[in-house]
């Protein structure tokens, strides 16, 4: 790779051997059928889950209801996972992941699956006249 020094003395650069924090991000995907209710049991167990564990930094995490997607209401979960090696991070990852499963699970609804619902509606026309009876 060539970057002229003019350009990288303006650049801000980022050593990744040196992390000591990975950016946790995943939109969680809910069924339209859950329930406000169940979206708030939903949300208040995934920011307990965050706020609870220790390798979350503190103040960095948020759970918020992002937007009503084309076919799930989506959950945007953010937090920074204090750790130096990717490959615990991932596992990390992994366990929280497995845990927000068993959150939307114990609330009763489900994660979505990309669905389309078709509305199909029957026309009413006019019956066929009828031949005259025949003598």
């Amino acid at each position: 790779v060539h970057v002229p020094n003019g350009m990288l003395a303006t650049m801000n650069v980022e050593n990744f051997n040196r992390r000591d924090k990975y950016l946790l991000n995943p939109t969680i995907a809910l069924h339209y059928d859950t329930s406000r209710a169940q979206l708030g049991q939903v949300l208040a167990g995934i920011r307990r889950l965050l706020t609870d564990n220790a390798r979350i930094e503190a103040g960095t995490s948020r759970v918020r209801l992002i937007r009503f997607g084309s076919s799930s209401l989506d959950i945007e979960m953010f937090a920074y996972v204090t750790v130096l090696d990717f490959v615990v991070f991932l596992a990390i990852q992994e366990e929280i992941l497995l845990s927000v499963m068993d959150i939307v699970e114990e609330s009763g609804t489900a994660l979505a699956v990309p669905s389309q619902t078709m509305y199909v509606r029957q026309e009413t026309a006019e019956p066929p006249a009828r031949p005259a009876a025949q003598e």
